[in-house]
C-alpha cells in the first residue's frame, strides 16, 4: 500500500516537474521572441531616425549651399556697385518731364564760362550728362553736325513726353531737332524774349546720339 502511494506521488511530481519545465521553456521561448521583436522594433526605429537625420542633413546641406550662393551673389553685386561708383557711373532711369525740369533748374553747368580751348560745347554736354547720371537720370549726349562745324547738346527720353533736348550752355529747351533745320533759329527756344539771328550756316546735316 505504501509502495503504491509512493509510486503515485512520484508520478505526480514527475508531471509537475514536466509542467514546470514546459512553462519555463515556453517562457524562455516567448521571452526570446519578444526580445527579438523589441530588437526588430528598435532597429526599425533607429533606421527611421537615421533616415530622418539623413534627410535633414541633406536639407541642411542644400540650405547651406543656397546661403553660400546667395552670399556670393551679394558679394559680386556689392563689388559691381563699388566699381560703378568708383567709375562715376550709376544705375540710371528714364525720367518724367517734371524731373528733367527740376534737374535742369538746379544744375549749375550753364554757369561755367565758355572757353573754346578749355571748356567747349562738348564739355558742357559731358558735364551735364555726368551730373544727371550721378542723380540716377539717364541722359544722352547729342552731336549735331553742320556744314563746317559741329555742336553738342543733351537729351532725355522722358516716359511721359518723349525725347526732350536741352542746350547745356544756357539750359534752353530745343525742339524740331531735324536734319535740314537751322539749329539756333529753328530749334532752340530762347528764354526771356531773346532771339538768335541766323548769321552762320548752322543747318543740321547729321545727328548722332550717344549714351
Amino acid at each position: 500500500m505504501n509502495n503504491g502511494n509512493q509510486s503515485r506521488t512520484i508520478k505526480v511530481l514527475v508531471v509537475i516537474i514536466c509542467i514546470v519545465i514546459s512553462m519555463i521553456s515556453t517562457y524562455l521561448v516567448l521571452n526570446s521572441y519578444f526580445d527579438m521583436k523589441v530588437r526588430d522594433i528598435n532597429e526599425q526605429h533607429i533606421n527611421e531616425v537615421n533616415n530622418i537625420n539623413d534627410r535633414h542633413q541633406t536639407e541642411i546641406e542644400k540650405v547651406n549651399k543656397q546661403l553660400s550662393d546667395t552670399k556670393q551673389s551679394l558679394s559680386e553685386a556689392e563689388q559691381t556697385v563699388k566699381q560703378l561708383q568708383d567709375g562715376n557711373r550709376y544705375e540710371t532711369h528714364d525720367p518724367v518731364y517734371s524731373e528733367v525740369v527740376t534737374f535742369i533748374r538746379n544744375d549749375r553747368t550753364d554757369k561755367i564760362s565758355y572757353d573754346e580751348e578749355r571748356f567747349s560745347c562738348l564739355d558742357y554736354a559731358t558735364e551735364l550728362n555726368n551730373n544727371a547720371e550721378k542723380q540716377g537720370i539717364r541722359c544722352y549726349v547729342i552731336e549735331l553736325y553742320f556744314e563746317d562745324s559741329a555742336h553738342a547738346i543733351v537729351g532725355f527720353d522722358t516716359i511721359d513726353k518723349g525725347m526732350v533736348y536741352i542746350e547745356p550752355q544756357s539750359d534752353e529747351f530745343v525742339k524740331n531737332l531735324e536734319i535740314g533745320n537751322d539749329y539756333w533759329t529753328d530749334c532752340v527756344i530762347p528764354e526771356n524774349g531773346y532771339y538768335y539771328e541766323e548769321e552762320l550756316d548752322d543747318t543740321i546735316i547729321r545727328i548722332i546720339t550717344y549714351w
